[in-house]
């Protein structure tokens, strides 16, 4: 490879489409070349993947996963994307923990709040509107303690 990216500089640093890689692959005389992106998106993060087949030029496999963001399990991911990719099982309880969950609280249970029963609550009323509030009604107030 590194023979091709002397020869060709742009292999190394702007070769990201199905033809530069195609040509590239034909380059190093292979079956099969992997492109892919790692992309950091809030707290997840997506890995795309392509597997393009050099000697038809078409994608032969593709696939993409979110995950929680867990910047040292990037190998883990890497892995089940790759198995995703080609059918294969992946160790549910390792995908499970790398996932991304759009609604990890409620998903989990965790902090969750449940509302039911009675509420007491109280307010506190200070300077114009405490004279509000304790105005007769009759001469515009609220005529309550607050």
């Amino acid at each position: 490879m590194e023979e091709s990216f002397e020869a060709n500089p742009d292999y190394k640093s702007k070769c990201f489409s199905k033809a530069c890689l195609v040509r590239l692959g034909a380059e190093l005389n292979v079956d099969c070349m992997i492109s892919g992106s790692f992309d950091l998106l809030g707290r997840k993060i997506v890995i795309t993947l392509k597997l393009i087949d050099v000697k038809n030029n078409v994608v032969a496999k593709s696939a993409m996963h979110e995950f929680n963001y867990q910047e040292n399990e990037l190998q883990r991911m890497t892995e089940i994307i790759i198995r995703e990719m080609h059918g294969l099982e992946v160790q549910k309880e390792l995908y499970e923990s790398l996932n991304f969950k759009n609604e990890l609280i409620t998903s989990t249970n965790l902090g969750k709040v449940n509302n039911s029963g009675p509420r007491v609550g109280y307010g506190i009323f200070v300077r114009a509107l405490e004279e509000f509030a304790t105005r007769l009604e009759n001469h515009g107030g609220m005529d309550i303690f607050p």
